[in-house]
């Protein structure tokens, strides 16, 4: 292998080590996990008729964070949201070659997911959710749930079906989604040019989720948003604290890098 494809190489899983530190983001947002519960009747979506059917591998590619390094733990996304303020924070990168956790915190509510990341997509492997600090749920996917396939572009979409564990239980999951547009919008962090991506994901336990994502290469997520319907012990605290819906803009980042940290 000469000394220029060992290099392109190096960038390529760069690139993608970057990206999966965005999507981690995205699905941490709004994909908390299903619901051991009957599933529920479909509630009607305002995104619901934005985009035609979805079909295969079409997500996944936008994602790519700005940074040369992967971000290191405490590096964080500020959110202004419908809930208050959301917290995004790397806990931990590089747990193994290509995996890393993410955690959110919002309205007393706290999300952690585990990414791995290959040469083509990133999946999940593993969500936590957790409220109040007194109670915690884990959902596992042994085959990785995938999030996205690599590279995007508008007009490209993805689908998948698999399954989540739940201690002993195993249901059937599926997850689809479609790069629709690219726009420039502007929010209180600034003017940014994004992709617009419509995200799907349900399955047996009763969880329904719908969201758009504003997504920009250079800065991650921007703005997103999304209707949730989860059923259970998970869905009356979702009724307690009004999380039937989900509306973040971003405020600020703090990415810390090899001990540096962005403007």
């Amino acid at each position: 292998m000469t000394a220029m494809a060992r290099m392109t190489g190096m960038a390529r899983m760069t690139q993608m080590a970057r990206l999966t530190q965005m999507v981690a983001l995205l699905t941490v947002i709004f994909f908390p996990g299903p619901i051991p519960s009957p599933i529920p009747s479909p509630i009607p979506s305002p995104i619901a008729n934005l985009v035609p059917s979805l079909s295969p591998c079409q997500l996944a590619e936008a994602l790519i964070m700005p940074y040369g390094a992967v971000p290191d733990p405490g590096s964080e996304w500020i959110y202004t949201s419908n809930l208050g303020r959301a917290k995004v924070t790397i806990e931990e990168a590089g747990k193994t070659d290509h995996q890393y956790r993410w955690r959110m915190l919002v309205a007393g509510l706290s999300y952690e997911e585990e990414l791995q990341l290959s040469t083509d997509r990133i999946c999940a492997v593993e969500k936590t959710f957790g409220a109040f600090h007194i109670f915690h749920d884990q959902f596992v996917y042994k085959e990785g749930e995938l999030v996205m396939e690599l590279p995007l572009e508008v007009g490209k979409s993805w689908s998948w079906q698999g399954f989540v564990e739940h201690g002993s239980k195993v249901y059937p999951a599926r997850a689809s989604g479609q790069v629709v547009e690219r726009r420039t919008i502007s929010v209180p962090a600034g003017s940014f040019d994004v992709f617009v991506i419509k995200m799907e994901r349900s399955d047996d336990m009763g969880t329904r989720q719908e969201m758009l994502i504003y997504f920009d290469p250079d800065n991650g997520v921007i703005k997103g948003e999304g209707s949730l319907l989860w059923r259970g012990l998970i869905g009356r605290i979702q009724q307690i604290v009004g999380f039937t819906r989900l509306e973040v803009t971003l405020e600020k980042i703090n990415v810390v890098i090899s001990g540096r940290t962005s403007p």
